[in-house]
């Protein structure tokens, strides 16, 4: 997640509006705490919302049948990104039934309230 090349994943992360989870192994020879720390720093940087945590465990601990495979760790670790799915989903529709909504009452607007007609109500006889 943390390289010094041109082409490192951190080097993504301005560009990126979702909220981000990542579950750091303590024993891991793929990224070290030092390369934890600078990716720590390059998601404080980025602004958006994040969460970042270590897991004592090790590379892969959260892949089932995995020889490193650590179930305790891997059932927390997939209830936050559930919870980060279920969040989003969420937080998605909520913005969608918004935009409808928006959407219906401008179209009424423009084909009841602009033409001076408005509504109408009856009642029964």
């Amino acid at each position: 997640m943390f390289t010094d090349t041109i082409d490192s994943p951190h080097l993504v992360l301005p560009r990126v509006k979702a909220r981000l989870y990542f579950g750091h192994a303590t024993n891991d020879q793929s990224m070290p705490a030092e390369a934890i720390e600078k990716f720590e720093w390059a998601l404080r940087s980025r602004g958006g919302e994040y969460e970042s945590e270590m897991y004592d465990a090790r590379h892969g601990w959260m892949i089932p049948g995995g020889r490193v495979y650590d179930a305790e760790n891997a059932e927390r670790g997939f209830e936050k990104l559930m919870q980060l799915f279920d969040d989003t989903l969420q937080a998605a529709e909520t913005r969608r039934a918004s935009t409808s909504l928006s959407a219906i009452c401008r179209s009424l607007n423009t084909e009841w309230g602009s033409g001076g007609r408005g509504f109408k109500s009856r009642r029964p006889d």
